[in-house]
């Protein structure tokens, strides 16, 4: 083989075997879909090719020389596929999310990203030029109003919502944010969820977005439990270089955060293992479960197993589990069914938002990214 799409079709023709067969199910179909677009007529757009490379270099030392310098080097059998200028916005079927697409351009994307940063909630980047926006009315007004300055072509859905909502801003209603002063209607259902009431300010603190009240507390505390509870948005970012998971799950133990979900990057296996070790040995008041296995194809997927097996780890999931661990690529169907409701979540892997799991925790007010680098998300308080 010469080029790197011939490499790719000889590793999904040859059905992922050795020395391929390491490639996680969720890459697998990304390649089977990428190897049917190179076969058409059209080939690849080079988006679609800087991916392939992207997923293949994830595995590569397995591969052998020949595979490698394909990856290195690539070379492509026919030219790129040349989108045509796009510059779109509109409303997913669904109906929860705005859709941005537009040809690839640096300053096009940089203005883009810019305009991002002022949203509500998340986005999610599914390539270089197609973003999804959470669907709301403040989302609307900024990229209605931002993009229209980059002749934007927005669907007809989009500039109803937007002139609805204009129509009721010079009304001078209330709608893009509610909020009401702190009393004691939300004190009172604040504290039953409060056990003990040491730091008692500071866990009312804590729980001022989930209820949506205002509740100020003049206090300059450089504790990550206060860093938590004063954050600024639902989505916290604590840099892994700085806090250990024990240093986390501690300070959350103190503003009574438990249960936790931990979300782990399953394709990073020494990940797995070595925070697997460190939640087996985190003491609790009732139970720890992992709830997802690696396939037992190598000696390292096997020593993730069986740490599981040895630590008494896989426990049934019910409303005594305290830590509940699954990977990034799936969430287990008995999760959905479960009464079992996390009260925080710790994402080792800034792609937790693009996934199932990101749904079942819709309703979870603190959402933990626990990475070197931040996520690319509009509404996110960092903490360093």
């Amino acid at each position: 083989m010469k080029t790197t799409d011939e490499l790719l079709q000889f590793i999904v023709n040859n059905n992922f075997s050795s020395p391929f067969d390491e490639i996680t199910s969720k890459d697998k179909k990304t390649l089977i879909s990428l190897y049917r677009q190179s076969t058409e007529p059209t080939f690849l757009t080079e988006n679609q090719s800087q991916l392939l490379i992207r997923i293949l270099n994830f595995y590569k030392k397995n591969f052998t020389q020949d595979h490698i310098s394909l990856i290195d080097k690539p070379n492509w059998t026919r030219p790129f596929r040349i989108l045509e200028h796009t510059k779109n916005v509109s409303i997913s079927e669904e109906k929860n999310k705005i859709i941005i697409e537009f040809s690839y351009d640096k300053d096009i994307k940089k203005h883009v990203l810019s305009v991002l940063a002022s949203t509500k909630g998340n986005y999610e980047m599914h390539g270089v030029g197609l973003i999804t926006v959470d669907l709301n009315e403040k989302n609307v007004i900024i990229i209605v109003d931002q993009l229209k300055k980059n002749n934007f072509v927005f669907s007809p859905k989009i500039i109803e919502i937007y002139n609805n909502i204009n129509s009721l801003l010079e009304k001078k209603q209330e709608i893009l944010d509610t909020t009401v002063n702190f009393n004691e209607f939300f004190k009172e259902r604040v504290l039953k969820d409060i056990q003990d009431n040491n730091l008692l300010d500071v866990k009312i603190l804590d729980r001022r977005i989930r209820h949506q009240y205002k509740h100020d507390l003049q206090n300059n505390s450089k504790d990550l439990y206060f860093q938590i509870a004063n954050r600024k948005s639902t989505n916290v970012h604590i840099n892994r270089s700085f806090y250990t998971i024990q240093d986390i799950l501690n300070h959350l133990q103190i503003l009574e955060r438990f249960p936790v979900l931990i979300i782990l990057d399953s394709r990073n296996v020494d990940q797995c293992i070595d925070f697997t070790n460190q939640i087996a040995t985190y003491p609790v008041v009732g139970s720890k479960g992992i709830y997802f296995r690696l396939d037992n194809n190598n000696e390292k997927n096997k020593e993730f197993n069986q740490i599981i097996k040895n630590n008494l780890l896989n426990v049934y999931l019910d409303n005594k589990t305290d830590i509940a661990v699954i990977g990034n690529s799936i969430l287990p169907k008995f999760f959905i069914k479960s009464t079992w409701k996390p009260k925080s979540v710790i994402s080792l892997t800034n792609g937790f938002r693009n996934n199932k799991a990101h749904v079942f925790c819709n309703d979870v007010d603190l959402k933990i990214y626990y990475n070197e680098t931040a996520p690319m998300i509009g509404d996110l308080h960092e903490i360093v």
